[in-house]
């Protein structure tokens, strides 16, 4: 399957190899941004990634994946939102860390909870959600 910038559905093993890791590898991501907080993927609700929906680009994909090999820590958080009562948190902004993650087999992502107000204000909740 030919990569360059089209709109991916889901992390190919293709993508892994160019990086030396491979499905299942349990590596979690690190990151260094204060207030980061590992949270369980079981306990994050991400976007849908389909046709009609979003998708992933290829070029994103690989400057995670890349910094994964490296042992490079990400510079932020995925900004996640958990409403009162809910069992999972929105992922605000991170589809392709999080799609990283369920390909590597991660039990973690490093995470930020925001307010109501950012998230809302900044990643337009809940109507950006899909």
């Amino acid at each position: 399957m030919a990569i360059g910038d089209h709109v991916l559905y889901e992390v190919p093993d293709s993508l892994l190899v160019e990086f030396a890791l491979q499905p299942g590898s349990s590596q979690n991501m690190r990151c260094v941004a204060a207030g980061t907080i590992d949270v369980p993927l079981a306990q994050l609700r991400g976007p849908r990634i389909a046709p009609g929906r979003r998708g992933l680009r290829a070029d994103q994909l690989r400057s995670i994946l890349s910094a994964i090999a490296a042992g490079t820590p990400m510079e932020a958080a995925v900004p996640i939102y958990r409403e009162e009562g809910s069992a999972q948190a929105v992922i605000l902004d991170g589809a392709h860390r999080h799609a990283i993650a369920i390909k590597l087999g991660c039990s973690t992502l490093p995470c930020r909870y925001v307010t109501i107000d950012e998230a809302k204000l900044r990643y337009g909740y809940p109507d950006g959600q899909q």
